[in-house]
């Protein structure tokens, strides 16, 4: 996503700061990107927002790019409650702007707040007859989530919004999405407590979901070497030494192993 972000800025000239500090040049800006962005796949304008917002989640042009992100969400991807997500965390953000002025406006009749919108997402992910996930709904979570974490990230309960949103979209089998949340949260609170199984997962995911053993066995060797002590690191010993092998295979190793140490 970065590397995307980065690509579409610099193909149209539009970095932000490249015409000084003339705010009507930095408007035209933002406006050449939003002409952009409406040019491209949703989720691709969306991703692209996103790590823009995640490299600078406080610089001065952050409540336009969160407006922006909005917009993507409500006329490209038809997800209101996405939209709905990032305004308001733009009016807990960034109080006393226009674009909180613009977001509240464009809110003002949502009786639950962000957080309490976020648990009822989740919690209606599932039909509670089937069991079966609403894919429309997960989406509009996990964006939900990630707008929290993306724009108030110094908030006590951001850790774990994100954590939860990693989880579930491991849940309901969005491996990609999963890492890119895992991630997200190892890279921006590194000393949390459960930023080693944010790594971990990652090695898991790539091994036992996406069989990438590659760069699944680098990040067992990663986490062993950072984590030797940690409740997992045991469990990446043995599965990095049965990268790739059978679950048939893996229990054949892991009986020859139980008897070299009896």
């Amino acid at each position: 996503m970065k590397s995307f972000a980065i690509v579409l800025l610099a193909a149209f000239g539009l970095l932000f700061f490249a015409c000084g500090g003339d705010k009507s040049a930095k408007s035209l800006n933002l406006k050449a990107l939003s002409e952009h962005l409406n040019t491209l796949e949703g989720d691709r304008a969306a991703d692209s927002l996103v790590t823009l917002l995640r490299e600078d989640p406080a610089g001065p042009d952050a409540p336009e790019l969160a407006l922006l992100l909005a917009s993507v969400y409500e006329t490209q991807l038809k997800d209101k409650e996405s939209a709905v997500s990032v305004l308001q965390a733009i009016a807990l953000a960034f109080p006393d702007t226009e674009a909180a002025k613009n977001a509240a406006e464009r809110t003002h009749q949502e009786t639950a707040g962000l957080r309490e919108r976020i648990d009822q997402l989740r919690t209606n992910m599932f039909n509670p007859k089937n069991l079966v996930a609403d894919p429309a709904i997960i989406k509009s979570y996990i964006n939900s989530s990630m707008a929290y974490a993306l724009l108030l990230p110094k908030d006590p309960e951001s850790t774990a919004v994100l954590n939860q949103a990693a989880e579930n979209a491991y849940y309901t089998q969005q491996y990609d999405r999963a890492l890119y949340l895992y991630e997200w949260f190892q890279t921006a609170y590194p000393d949390d407590p459960k930023a080693p199984q944010a790594m971990f997962m990652r090695a898991f995911i790539y091994d036992n979901d996406l069989e990438q053993y590659e760069t699944a066995g680098r990040l067992y060797q990663e986490f062993i070497q950072k984590h030797p002590d940690d409740d997992f690191a045991d469990d990446a010993e043995v599965l990095l030494e049965n990268l790739g092998k059978s679950p048939e295979e893996m229990m054949q190793s892991l009986e020859e192993r139980a008897k070299e140490v009896q």
